[in-house]
């Protein structure tokens, strides 16, 4: 009965996990959530997890990823998911975004990272201007989640992005001209 929140999509700090569940822990009704942190690649610094851990422990419900995990369980991970908190201090574009998105989902990013050609497709995700923003939108998007045809326009739109089938059409015209 629990709301899936994934926070990041790695190991590394500058996932800024610690942030996100003090924004969590003051905005949020933590007995409705389970956290969920991937912790699969990217530096593994033992003193970082265990402070993201005394944060959590006896605050909330929440699970480590620790082992790599198969595209099958990545596919039933995007799918269980209710939201993505992806709001890391650079990025390029996350494939763990598009897949959330793809799955029905939702994602929560920062408004200072590079999404402007993702966001001039149209799809549907939501930003914040800093960190300690994330527990009152999560709010917002667990109580107004995506309506059917936003989901379904975001699946066609990253699809549409994405897939090895559009793309291999674009570069099939790019290579005749």
């Amino acid at each position: 009965d629990k709301k899936i929140i994934v926070v990041g999509y790695n190991r590394s700090k500058e996932q800024n996990h610690k942030e996100v569940i003090y924004s969590l822990l003051e905005s949020c009704s933590m007995n409705d959530l389970l956290i969920i942190i991937p912790w699969t690649y990217g530096i593994d610094d033992l003193q970082y997890r265990n402070e993201i851990e005394e944060i959590m422990n006896h605050h909330c419900n929440y699970i480590f990823i620790d082992k790599r995990l198969t595209d099958r369980e990545v596919a039933a991970l995007r799918k269980i998911t209710t939201v993505l908190i992806q709001v890391q201090t650079t990025d390029s574009l996350s494939a763990s975004m598009l897949e959330t998105l793809y799955a029905g989902n939702s994602v929560l990013t920062g408004d200072w990272l590079p999404y402007n050609e993702i966001e001039k497709l149209g799809l549907t995700f939501f930003k914040v201007k800093n960190i300690n923003e994330c527990g009152r939108e999560l709010n917002n998007l667990i109580n107004n989640p995506l309506m059917e045809k936003e989901i379904t326009r975001n699946k066609c739109l990253v699809d549409n992005y994405s897939s090895w089938e559009s793309n291999l059409k674009r570069w099939m015209n790019i290579y005749r001209s």
